[in-house]
């Protein structure tokens, strides 16, 4: 998205409501982290109508922005509480990405404020209620009423299809992945049947574990050559951050494969359990976590200036 939207949301506009647009008002709504929302006021010569705009950045679609509109739509048909959409551009020529345009809906968005308002006002039992009857509906929708290019397999078994992504997205990683091929080679052995009924899902992809291992790798890789250039101690916080953080990430990745794989990931059926066993000493020994913390404040505040351990002489 431009950092100045609001020329390229009146162009398209003009060209779908066959008039000139008047885009003022903009302000960004919160949002997640992988798309905009962003509220706006355009006025035509006859009215005014207050809409929000979704970009979704082409890296990270999914799926065609006419297929989540169709979907919010046809969720909208069957009782789900969404605003109804007013257009949809594919064209990322106009703000530099693809975006959706709905009706605003007055409330708040933000979580926190959220939480804040349903306790001031004691409805969480009738909050809880409407949430859980707006995410249950999608499931109770035909699949076969759904656009044809949403992911997945309308007929066939659908496992098949996401495994065959799944093995096709692995081996475009750099580098071996032995967590990777072990869980691939389980979903192979016991892949589920063809389901006897289908349904529509919302999902909430997340991907911080691989995320947090490229991070991590990069911030070795420049430690290490810190330290090449600069000497052995001259980036004594860095080389405490990747210590901590290197053995809590193990950690943290082995108990998620724990927890996906169920009472097989806790067995030593596979090497989780090893894994988290393991190397969770490893956030005790060689200077724990609080210890590696506490040098990284001290260096970050200036309360420690011994780049070297005791005992080393510096270089």
């Amino acid at each position: 998205m431009t950092s100045d939207p609001a020329a390229g949301l009146a162009r398209f506009l003009r060209t779908e409501f066959g008039q000139p647009v008047q885009v003022s008002n903009i302000s960004g709504l919160s949002t997640g982290a992988r798309r905009t929302n962003v509220a706006f006021d355009a006025e035509t010569s006859t009215h005014t109508l207050r809409l929000v705009a979704t970009f979704v950045p082409n890296a990270i679609e999914l799926a065609p922005v006419t297929v989540e509109a169709a979907v919010r739509e046809l969720a909208r048909a069957h009782g789900v509480p969404v605003p109804p959409v007013v257009a949809v551009c594919t064209d990322a020529g106009y703000t530099d990405a693809p975006f959706l345009v709905s009706e605003r809906i007055d409330g708040e968005t933000v979580p926190r404020k959220v939480l804040r308002l349903v306790h001031a006002e004691a409805i969480g039992d009738r909050v809880a209620e409407q949430v859980g009857a707006a995410m249950a509906t999608p499931h109770t929708i035909d699949p076969q009423l759904a656009p044809p290019e949403l992911p997945g397999a309308p007929t066939g078994n659908p496992a098949e299809q996401l495994l065959t992504e799944l093995i096709t997205g692995v081996r475009t990683l750099r580098g071996d992945r032995p967590v990777f091929t072990l869980a691939l080679r389980w979903l192979v052995n016991r892949l589920p049947s063809t389901p006897e009924h289908r349904s529509l899902l919302h999902t909430d992809l997340r991907n911080e574990l691989h995320t947090q291992c490229e991070m991590l790798r990069a911030l070795i890789h420049k430690t290490a050559w810190s330290m090449d250039r600069y000497g052995t101690f001259a980036v004594s916080e860095q080389v405490s951050m990747c210590n901590y953080w290197a053995n809590r990430l193990c950690c943290e990745a082995a108990d998620r494969a724990m927890q996906i794989h169920g009472g097989l990931g806790y067995s030593r059926h596979t090497p989780f359990e090893h894994i988290y066993r393991h190397h969770r000493r490893y956030r005790i020994t060689e200077g724990t976590e609080e210890i590696q913390m506490r040098r990284i404040a001290g260096y970050l505040f200036g309360f420690m200036r011994q780049r070297e351990p005791k005992g080393v002489r510096p270089e």
